[in-house]
């Protein structure tokens, strides 16, 4: 492993979300293609570290980070980082068996600058190139390219759910310690997101609208954005970063609940303002948890008390746009004579639908998957007739617990789901809550398997993974040593908790 300073960056300020994939590779030997991937990249922090697997064992290599993106082809190899915006270039020595296909691997660690508000947001561009015998057609081949954005220290955002006024929590995301000063809403908090630029966030308050939190000065300032109508709650709060908007569920200007479009670009004529809507979204029904793709073009909304999702189209170049273009019915075959969606997810590549199944008493939860592509459900026992979601009727059945409602999903199909009631073992008092880890095979009813976390998450409700995925925060607001509870994504194993100063009931957990 490499350890150096990297304490100057310049380049323009690109503000999307960190760590993308910013370019496909190459294959080498064995037909292995060099894997890059880059962590969160926070200010300040001493060892950011990014790794590269599956190139040939032993091999020699150069890894670049430019300020700039410019696609061409060396040797054959797709190049996408640009050679005249270089910040940072190294000769490398990959580890592994020497020779071996697949098996290289080599960690480049770095010290990045400290905080300066004046850099965050800034973006670059990570590759590697490996020399490599046996990739055609001139012995190079390269890894894939990864953005590394540069933003502030974790922060977690904690809102509750309590009679007005709710109080809100800022968490320390490296330190997972509870920070000052708390900020007061004045009722409660239902839905918050934070932008990838690490400096706004937005949430949404019951009766109130849409608040702003802006970071810029250091510390985050809280003013409303946007004021809905009396007597309605402003439900989830999604951002569609390319078109500078937000999105949730309030009061349209008919007066009834509709899907609301607030823009959020200070630099707009209409900063603030609501901007588009949907119209008779309400005559669906009492509707409330919702999602949107991770393309921010769809939102899929829960009817309350059903198995039905509605799905509408909120891109604003469709032709479709702000229509109801799907209803969908989760197959929930639990023989309870209850079954009714809590919430729903995407994956985070798009490519899957998760829903939350809750059934009657403290019977076991399902989870259903929606192929998107193919518009179907995923069946995960094809020896019952019907399709059959994860849990009681699944082929291995899957147990988790009752009330399954938390629910978050990794980049690698790793799904978390938790529950306020029951756990899977069904020991435990009816509020001890539980937490389940599911590997999934994507796209595919076959090859699950669960891990379960024996001890308590009592009333878990809201759960959210960390930017690296290496962390799970619960909300565990019945707990007597800890409103928020932490494990390692991998293992499930505790990490440590936080008692928060005030109020409880949490309804809603995001990390900055």
């Amino acid at each position: 492993m490499l350890k150096i300073p990297l304490l100057v960056f310049l380049a323009c300020p690109c503000l999307l979300s960190a760590q993308q994939h910013a370019g496909n590779g190459s294959p080498g030997s064995g037909g292995f293609i060099p894997q890059l991937t880059a962590p969160h990249a926070w200010m300040g922090n001493p060892s950011y570290t990014m790794s590269l697997q599956n190139g040939l064992g032993g091999a020699s290599g150069m890894f670049g980070i430019s300020a700039g993106r410019r696609p061409f082809t060396w040797n054959g190899a797709p190049v996408w980082i640009d050679p005249s915006e270089l910040v940072y270039q190294t000769s490398i020595a990959l580890g592994g068996a020497v020779g071996v296909a697949g098996d290289g691997s080599y960690d480049l660690t770095l010290t990045l600058p400290p905080l300066n508000m004046n850099l965050v947001g800034r973006r670059f561009y990570a590759q590697v190139a490996v020399f490599d015998a046996g990739a055609a057609p001139s012995g190079v081949c390269t890894s894939n390219a990864v953005t590394i954005d540069l933003v502030t220290r974790p922060n977690i955002f904690v809102g509750t759910s309590m009679a007005p006024p709710s109080n809100a929590y800022s968490l320390d995301g490296i330190s997972l310690t509870e920070n000052a000063p708390q900020f007061t809403f004045p009722h409660n908090v239902m839905g918050s997101a934070a932008h990838s630029n690490s400096l706004d966030e937005y949430v949404g308050v019951v009766d109130t609208g849409v608040y702003h939190g802006d970071s810029r000065s250091g510390t985050t300032v809280w003013s409303l954005l946007w004021a809905s109508t009396a007597g309605y709650y402003v439900e989830g709060i999604h951002i569609d970063e390319q078109h500078d908007v937000l999105w949730t569920l309030s009061s349209g200007s008919n007066s009834a609940l509709e899907f609301v479009c607030i823009d959020i670009d200070p630099s707009s004529s209409t900063y603030g303002q609501r901007i588009a809507e949907t119209s008779g979204l309400y005559t669906n029904g009492p509707l409330q948890k919702w999602t949107m793709s991770p393309d921010s073009k769809t939102g899929v909304v829960v009817k309350i008390l059903s198995d039905l999702l509605y799905v509408y189209d909120l891109d604003p170049t469709s032709p479709t746009f702000l229509q109801n273009t799907d209803v969908l019915n989760v197959p929930a075959h639990n023989n309870s004579p209850l079954h009714l969606v809590t919430t729903v997810l995407f994956s985070p590549d798009g490519s899957e639908l998760f829903a939350a199944v809750q059934h009657a008493g403290l019977e076991n939860s399902e989870i259903g998957r929606y192929d998107v592509a193919a518009g179907v459900w995923i069946d995960h026992n094809p020896n019952v007739f019907g399709v059959q979601c994860l849990g009681d009727m699944s082929d291995p059945v899957l147990l988790t617990g009752s009330g399954a409602f938390g629910m978050d999903v990794s980049d690698d199909h790793v799904l978390f789901v938790a529950g306020p009631f029951a756990p899977f073992n069904g020991g435990g008092g009816s509020n001890d809550g539980w937490l389940s880890r599911i590997e999934l095979t994507p796209l595919s009813g076959s090859g699950y398997s669960t891990t379960q976390y024996t001890g308590a998450v009592p009333d878990a409700f809201e759960i959210a993974l960390n930017h690296d995925q290496t962390i799970l925060a619960v909300g565990t607001p019945d707990s007597l040593t800890s409103d928020i509870q932490f494990f390692d994504t991998g293992t499930l194993s505790f990490i440590g908790g936080v008692l928060l100063s005030g109020s409880r009931n949490i309804y809603d957990i995001h990390w900055r």
